[in-house]
């Protein structure tokens, strides 16, 4: 299932597809739902957090990706 969430530090929309069903985005969606890791025991570290944070893999890795976003350095969204 291809999956839309917007990346925390950037706001840029990221996609990535998934091997995730309906009912489990449904229940991820839900409130007072379980834990990401119990929704999508299948899902590696690197898709989970995507699912978390809308970062895709290799963006902690790339420090000068985090140093070089102006929002991430200013501590906030600046229009």
């Amino acid at each position: 299932m291809l999956v839309e969430k917007t990346h925390l530090i950037t706001g840029k929309v990221n996609t990535m597809d998934l091997p995730v069903t309906q009912a489990q985005m449904d229940l991820y969606n839900s409130v007072g739902r379980p834990n990401v890791q119990d929704i999508f025991p299948d899902l590696d570290v690197d898709q989970r957090e995507f699912l978390i944070s809308g970062m895709l893999p290799g963006d902690y890795d790339n420090m000068h990706f985090l140093a070089e976003n102006e929002n991430f350095v200013k501590g906030g969204h600046h229009d």
